[in-house]
């Protein structure tokens, strides 16, 4: 933990909080593509198609509710940097009962939007039923993995990142065993599979709760949980994570939004471009992943700084966090450039895909660079408290920017969508550095003072 005493934030502090959320992050859709690969060889491809429609709806709806970690992270980081750990613990039961909540209403109306998005996803009706059964017994974990995002969020405000990697990969390893079990001994097939992952959210939720109230007891305020658990239900202190929830919400909203119109434009140029969309998308969700480790660290970092009202502290971490952003974007990109042919080769080897992933390589070139800053300074406005201005810089970029681009390049096919998918992430970045500025300028007095 951040001493403010000390002389200020190191490379190396920076470094050993992002590594372990980058690996964190990477495991985020693992679930899906365990389930995938175990059901790929069984033969029968019904099954498979069945459980990449459901992850797919699940990796949509899950990620809406990314918020969750978000919000908490920064909440949790400012009240550690002004010393009020038990502001902190109240925003984890907050947090907690905001996720359950949410849980309850994924539940109760998942029988009216299921069956729609499951045909507009995979209309094959020999899979449909299968998708149907895979996705329902998912959804019976929403609470557990609701409340994984809240868990992994309280110890990234705690700049314990380490603790979340572990909770990943123990969630993995269970999923991987039980899958073995379930599809492979059992024959569940698909049923199987799902019920896998239930069990791995469930499980690692409990192992959360044992690492919350190992720290807890380390400082010294695991007698206070029973006072917080009562207050919950006369106390009214949801407003300020309802509003930040609710910004962030509108934000990722807006983003899953952009790349969703992205990939049906694409499809409509046919199935091939379709297909080298995907695969180009899937290498820009592997850079997002790895940028996103140093968003945390600014989230942990520029939250406890915000907290303890140390200018110092704060400026470190925001051109510390991005000297590492920018130097992981270029690495990217690098590589990006001196490994296409295996990348490339390694998803594919079919020629008339391989011919357009040649063609439109060269916007994955692009793309970490000039997209690291939007990503940096979403992480540092979470971490100090400014998340109305991410949902307004996310809403202006959407309909100002990326729509805008998209419909006067449309006459250059596939290279409009990119273009327009590029400066959505290009403008994202100045708009939320053009707010970041003006409030250094023109608001000194109150820079560090949250909402």
């Amino acid at each position: 933990m951040l001493n403010e005493k000390e002389s200020g934030i190191t490379h190396r502090q920076v470094m050993s909080l992002a590594w372990p959320m980058i690996l964190s992050n990477l495991t985020i859709p693992m679930l899906g593509v365990v389930d995938t690969a175990i059901l790929g060889h069984l033969g029968d491809p019904v099954y498979l198609a069945a459980v990449a429609s459901g992850t797919t709806l699940l990796t949509f709806l899950l990620w809406s509710f990314g918020f969750l970690k978000m919000g908490t992270t920064g909440i949790v980081a400012r009240s550690v940097g002004s010393k009020n750990l038990n502001s902190a613990l109240d925003c984890l039961l907050q947090s907690s009962v905001l996720a359950i909540g949410l849980s309850v209403l994924i539940w109760i109306l998942q029988w009216a939007f299921l069956p729609t998005a499951l045909l507009l996803i995979n209309p094959n009706p020999d899979s449909y039923q299968w998708a149907s059964e895979y996705t329902s017994i998912r959804l019976l974990a929403a609470p557990f993995t609701l409340m994984n995002f809240v868990i992994v969020g309280w110890f990234i405000g705690f700049q314990n990142t380490k603790t979340p990697l572990v909770l990943m990969v123990f969630i993995n390893l269970i999923n991987i065993l039980f899958d073995y079990i379930f599809v492979i001994g059992f024959d569940l097939k698909s049923t199987g599979a799902a019920w896998a992952s239930v069990i791995a959210d469930v499980l690692g939720f409990l192992l959360g709760l044992i690492y919350i109230y190992t720290v807890l007891k380390q400082l010294n305020i695991s007698n206070r949980l029973f006072v917080s658990i009562k207050a919950l239900s006369v106390q009214k202190k949801y407003f300020e994570l309802i509003q930040i929830n609710s910004q962030l919400f509108i934000r990722t909203a807006c983003l899953l939004g952009v790349i969703t119109f992205f990939t049906s434009q694409g499809a409509r140029l046919g199935e091939y471009y379709l297909a080298a969309n995907a695969i180009l998308m899937q290498i820009v969700a592997i850079i997002s992943y790895g940028l996103d480790g140093f968003a945390h660290a600014a989230q942990a970092l520029v939250g406890r700084a915000t907290g303890a009202n140390n200018l110092k502290l704060f400026k470190e971490a925001c051109l510390k966090t991005g000297f590492w952003a920018l130097a992981t974007a270029l690495f990217f990109s690098l590589m990006l450039w001196l490994l296409k042919i295996p990348i490339v080769h390694f998803f594919t080897n079919i020629n008339d895909v391989l011919i357009l992933l040649d063609e439109y390589y060269q916007w994955l070139l692009l793309f970490a660079v000039f997209s690291f800053l939007a990503y940096h300074l979403d992480g540092i406005l979470i971490g100090w408290g400014k998340t109305g201005a991410m949902r307004n810089s996310m809403l202006f970029c959407t309909f100002c920017i990326f729509i805008p681009a998209w419909w006067l390049s449309r006459e250059l096919g596939n290279h409009g969508l990119w273009l327009a998918l590029l400066l959505f992430n290009v403008f994202r970045g100045i708009s939320l550095l053009g707010f970041v500025n003006y409030k250094f300028r023109n608001d000194p007095k109150n820079l560090l003072v949250t909402p």
